[in-house]
């Protein structure tokens, strides 16, 4: 789930537990990013710490099921507290009553929504870092990992997902059986990036099916590829090509060659995006935009999904897909797109150069120009050839056009020349932000012109109009309705006009999703008004998405309505049911999937039944296989992966001290990692290596060794973490050596006459090899410090000669520390301050000599 604070994400990806109607989250992990100090051991099943305040300690026994606030002790039940490997997870409502924050979990956009009853020292550090933003001063950046790439090899063990199904079905007067192989598979092959699918599948009809895609290329966001070529994405095989305004939309998938050096962030064609990709035969998924749900597909045939020319308002565009599995598993792809950033930057040139024949032998070549000739105004251009075929005509078009962009307005004017036509198009537009909204509007004059957009066949367009509308109305201070409207005329040749109206609201009711659509047309003399409603719930451990057609001009009806849910049942059975009516026709399928997950592969049951008599029997097996090369170890799964990246990740306790994993080092268990900030749940085994998948391709992940998850405290890691671009199918490999580590202390004390006292607040520095100062810590009341976490090494300790000279003290001979590998502890140093002169002791004589003024370490 999504961790959000005051409205900002401080966690992308939590992992949490539903059991009934409550959600189980990790409370170290929460305490973590909410910035509390609360450490949780689960060996001893303890939780120790305070809240906000030192008097406010807490400790929780979930062995004894009893919880410690300040002086006050309770009891809660011991079932709303579950201790897993990687953390003790607790019922949101019952970290309500003890910890000062509010919860609410939106299951239905997988969010996190905290509020916190006090401020936390996180609220606190934003503050300030807003504050700094103003004064103009630099922004903290957080630490930064080294970058480690993944080499491309010629061949490399593929990712795969693999579903077979049987099918066995019985309609009046016939019976039918029918397999099929459905495999998604991702790697490396002769240096670059290759995805491919193969569909094979046998019928007691008269023939069989079978297909197979397969993709090759290479994506970089530095711009280069090839060490040489000035792209960010080299595809050929079978691609998809981009649509072009006015001219055709995204093509289906076909062989052919993309080129294009936009950004890898960035749509290929302006102003409209799509998503498409691999789903697996059991999975559909959801597509959401600023957190409207706007489609819901199944798996498909060819076991691909495409949401296609989706458009982008002016200002920001959040898209999510929610993909949902066949035992209750959910995965999600965020993107966020902005419309007005999207454009090119002054002097940035852009290009995206194809060629595609599609499975139904239709031929497409573009070129896509673009140059930034200011910080406000772009140009774009292009060209595209469409070859004949039996039922289209051989085509050239060219187009070029201009955008300008000046405080919170776009304007867009460009022109389309079709040659074999004869004729053109010109089309003029503006974006507007409207507060978290955006208004677009544009205007086509048409002169005997045809595309794939406008085949002028029996309704020949003069003109066109668009507008649409994108805001949110305030309902209460916290709630907000989301709502689309979009317009549309047609001005014809023959005079009549044609429009198309329709509004989308979208609301979040008790963790339903809720969006309903509804459209007024008016063509060819006649009118028409129907709606689409959809709705996706998810609590309780159940899930319901539900579709309903409807028409309500001239007549109100409903037209085709479906609702698909799923539960968990006891034994770690799930069940999946399906009820689709056809209400013109009165046909309805009634499907039931019983569904079971062994860990490294599932097994689905399904019966169908519809109107018309026809029962069907099926059965589906599916698996995901990785092999972890340097683990030699096969990795199974339920849960696709080929089209995301993993990680093989070693943790090893370093004992020569050379980065390297040889025969004195030794393994170590149990140890977790953090991507991009979050505790993954994977952990080390008895060789030291974990494995972490579903990485998101073609986008920085960082990768960090939880120092907390390691069994002796004074082992640490020799890096913070690692930075790299994860590709589909490819699992890099990283090492993360350990070392022993030491504590040096000691003593700090003020001789006079003769007798030797603790003093406080003194600084003493530990310096490397190189004499740079490495660490600096004070002494306490009675004179003790401590450097703890001290690495193998030569150093020198110290007392800070800048104390010395601003107390006019002796100067003290530091001393030189040497730590080997295994040391964990060092002989302690102590230090014996004097005043330089008798009369220093009393700060300017106002003192005693029997007392020595206290000795306050200068600001550093």
């Amino acid at each position: 789930m999504d961790v959000t604070v005051d409205r900002i994400s401080v966690a992308g990806a939590m992992t949490a537990y539903q059991v009934g109607p409550a959600v189980y989250v990790p409370m170290g992990e929460m305490a973590r990013v909410l910035t509390l100090l609360v450490q949780v051991d689960t060996a001893t099943k303890l939780a120790k710490g305070f809240l906000l305040k030192t008097e406010q300690t807490f400790t929780l026994d979930a062995a004894a099921g009893r919880v410690i606030l300040a002086d006050e002790e309770k009891s809660f039940d011991p079932v709303r507290v579950s201790v897993q490997s990687d953390d003790i997870y607790v019922d949101t409502a019952l970290l309500e009553e003890w910890w000062p924050i509010r919860i609410k979990p939106d299951l239905s956009t997988l969010k996190l929504i905290v509020k916190p009853l006090q401020p936390l020292p996180l609220q606190l550090r934003l503050q300030r870092e807003r504050a700094a933003r103003n004064l103009n001063t630099a922004r903290p950046t957080g630490r930064s990992f080294a970058s480690q790439a993944i080499p491309y090899a010629f061949l490399s063990f593929p990712t795969i997902d693999q579903t077979i199904s049987l099918f066995g079905g019985r309609s009046p007067g016939s019976d039918s059986w029918a397999m099929s192989s459905s495999t998604f598979l991702s790697g490396d092959l002769m240096g670059l990036e290759a995805t491919g699918f193969a569909y094979a599948g046998a019928t007691n009809g008269p023939k069989s099916d079978s297909k197979f895609r397969l993709t090759l290329g290479r994506s970089d966001a530095s711009g280069v590829l090839f060490g040489k070529l000035p792209a960010t994405t080299a595809q050929f095989g079978n691609i998809v090509l981009p649509g072009i305004e006015h001219i055709s939309r995204s093509s289906s998938t076909g062989n052919g060659l993309l080129l294009s050096n936009a950004s890898l962030s960035r749509p290929l064609t302006y102003g409209v995006t799509s998503f498409q990709g691999p789903l697996q035969p059991g999975w559909d998924v959801e597509l959401y935009f600023n957190d409207a749900l706007v489609g819901y597909q199944k798996s498909r045939a060819d076991g691909t999904y495409a949401f296609e020319d989706q458009t982008l308002i002016f200002g920001e565009n959040r898209y999510r897909l929610v993909f949902h599995g066949p035992q209750g598993q959910v995965r999600i792809e965020t993107k966020t797109l902005q419309l007005d950033a999207s454009t090119v930057r002054p002097r940035e040139f852009f290009y995206t150069l194809g060629t595609q024949q599609d499975e139904q032998g239709f031929e497409r070549q573009l070129l896509e120009l673009e140059y930034g000739l200011s910080s406000e105004i772009a140009l774009h251009g292009g060209l595209q050839v469409t070859t004949a075929t039996r039922n289209r005509l051989r085509r050239h078009y060219a187009t070029s056009g201009v955008r300008s962009f000046n405080n919170g307005w776009m304007l867009n004017a460009e022109g389309v020349w079709c040659a074999e036509c004869n004729g053109g198009l010109l089309s003029f537009g503006l974006n507007r932000r409207l507060g978290s909204g955006a208004l677009q509007a544009s205007h086509k004059v048409l002169r005997d012109f045809v595309s794939d957009l406008f085949p002028q066949t029996e309704r020949v367009i003069d003109a066109a109009t668009d507008a649409r509308v994108d805001f949110s109305i305030p309902v209460t201070a916290k709630r907000s309705l989301p709502l689309t409207a979009r317009f549309r005329a047609d001005h014809l040749k023959s005079g009549k006009v044609d429009h198309l109206a329709a509004v989308r609201v979208t609301q979040s009711y008790l963790g339903t999703a809720i969006t309903n659509e509804v459209t007024h047309q008016r063509a060819d003399g006649s009118t028409t008004i129907g709606g689409n409603l959809q709705l996706s719930r998810t609590i309780a451990g159940a899930s319901t998405r539900a579709q309903l057609a409807h028409m309500l001009y001239p007549k109100t009806k409903a037209q085709v309505g479906s609702i698909v849910t799923d539960m968990s049942l006891p034994a770690g059975f799930r069940l999946n049911t399906s009820l689709t009516r056809i209400f013109d026709t009165r046909d309805t399928t009634l499907a039931l999937n019983l569904d079971r997950s062994f860990g490294s592969f599932s097994i689905r049951s399904g019966l169908t039944r519809n109107s018309t008599g026809t029962v069907s029997l099926s059965m589906q097996l599916f698996t995901s296989i990785a092999r972890d090369v340097r683990a030699r170890q096969w990795r199974l799964g339920v849960r696709p992966t080929g089209s995301t990246g993993s990680v093989s990740a070693r943790t090893f306790l370093d004992r020569n001290l050379n980065g390297l994993f040889d025969e004195p080092d030794e393994a170590i268990e149990g140890a977790n990692f953090r991507i991009n900030g979050s505790t993954s749940p994977a952990r080390s085994d008895a060789d030291g290596f974990a494995y972490i998948d579903r990485l998101p391709p073609h986008r920085p992940v960082t990768i960090e060794l939880n120092s907390g998850s390691l069994s002796d405290a004074q082992w640490s890691p020799t890096t913070e973490g690692v930075s790299l671009i994860s590709r589909p199918g490819r699992m890099a490999g990283i090492d993360f050596p350990v070392i022993v580590t030491a504590e040096v202390d000691g003593y700090v004390y003020l001789e006079k006459d003769g007798q030797q006292k603790g003093v406080s607040d003194v600084v003493i520095d530990l310096y490397d090899a190189r004499g740079a100062v490495v660490a600096s810590v004070r002494s306490t009341a009675d004179g003790y410090y401590l450097f703890s976490g001290v690495r193998p090494g030569r150093y020198t300790i110290g007392v800070s000669p800048e104390l010395l000279d601003r107390l006019r003290l002796e100067p003290v001979e530091a001393e030189a520390v040497e730590i080997s590998a295994d040391d964990t502890f060092v002989d302690p140093i102590d230090f014996v301050l004097r005043f330089a002169e008798q009369g220093d002791a009393r700060e300017g004589g106002s003192q005693d000599s029997q007392n020595p003024p206290p000795i306050v370490a200068p600001s550093r």
